[in-house]
């Protein structure tokens, strides 16, 4: 039930963003518990992989993200997004400043790449977490874990993709506190990072584009 769930849920954002004549993408499970939509009838590419090129940069990324995004996680990330809404910016948005999602998508997607080298090592189960905080439970070191994860998801694309940022173009810092009062900020650091990554995944899955090689 879970992936027919995931599959339903990867159709409905891929067919907002797809001509209406479009090939429905279909969904299959792997073995690292991340489904991955299959390839195209054509044979070429899956559908995420042939956004159009006006595309928003976010929209993009939501649809990398959601492909990518493993059934168990699935339910934090918001599956309806449209670009010209700044409440669902934000949510998606406020849904990715722990790192978790992103760092989780980051492996799935080179799971599925040409050259799968470059793979996060571990991942800070912050929802767990925030699970355990709501059901009564103390934990400590929230914020710490959260720019744990952002801080290895940007070193992560800088190795595997040669991806780098300025502290002033992505402060992990400011994004893992999350503060009310710099929101307009860390969300825009979070944007650039969020649609480097989904722009170098998709340029690496077309075949004009060169793998990154180790």
């Amino acid at each position: 039930m879970a992936v027919r769930a995931w599959i339903g849920a990867v159709d409905r954002v891929l067919r907002a963003t797809q001509p209406d004549d479009a090939t429905t993408p279909r969904a299959d499970a792997t073995s690292f518990g991340a489904p991955s939509l299959a390839r195209s009838s054509s044979g070429s590419l899956p559908s995420w992989a042939r956004l159009e090129g006006d595309l928003d940069p976010l929209a993009s990324a939501h649809v990398v993200l959601v492909a990518h995004t493993p059934v168990h996680l699935l339910s934090i990330l918001p599956l309806a997004f449209d670009a010209s809404s700044s409440s669902d910016r934000e949510s998606l948005l406020t849904a990715l400043a722990d790192g978790q999602l992103l760092a989780v998508a980051y492996n799935a997607a080179l799971r599925q790449s040409r050259s799968p080298w470059g793979f996060i090592p571990s991942v800070h189960d912050v929802h767990a977490l925030i699970a355990q905080a709501r059901a009564g439970e103390p934990i400590v070191g929230l914020t710490f874990r959260r720019l744990e994860n952002l801080r290895q998801f940007v070193a992560a694309l800088r190795l595997r993709y040669g991806i780098s940022f300025t502290t002033a173009e992505v402060d992990v810092k400011r994004i893992a506190r999350m503060a009310a009062d710099d929101r307009s900020a860390w969300m825009a650091m979070l944007e650039r990072a969020t649609t480097a990554w989904s722009h170098a995944v998709i340029s690496e899955a077309r075949p004009s584009s060169g793998a990154a090689t180790s």
